[in-house]
């Protein structure tokens, strides 16, 4: 498999999280978004061929030494949940046995 990392890192304001996140459909649509649509749209077709495999994604911010997890701000049609419904689980990164570095409580 593939590990793969978008990383934007700017001023404040500069529009990084609009850049990766976006602000509605069509032509407004972030990188991740249409990341997403095109990765389930090469998994569809490779079905049909009778592939099989499985994906997994996270989606981080890291802000003032801070880690958040995006997939948990937003509900399964892709509108974010009001603030008072969000998790607070609190993600640090860590290292395993073998040396590999990972984001313990993401799910």
């Amino acid at each position: 498999g593939y590990h793969v990392c978008l990383f934007s890192y700017g001023q404040t304001g500069s529009g990084k999280t609009h850049t990766m996140q976006g602000s509605g459909n069509g032509a407004m649509r972030g990188i991740i978004p249409r990341a997403v649509e095109q990765i389930l749209s090469q998994a569809a077709m490779m079905q049909s061929q009778r592939w099989t495999f499985t994906i997994k994604a996270s989606f981080l911010e890291i802000y003032n030494e801070e880690l958040k997890d995006l997939l948990v701000m937003m509900n399964p049609d892709g509108s974010m949940k009001p603030r008072d419904a969000r998790t607070a689980t609190k993600l640090s990164i860590k290292r395993n046995t073998e040396g590999k570095s990972f984001v313990d409580g993401i799910n």
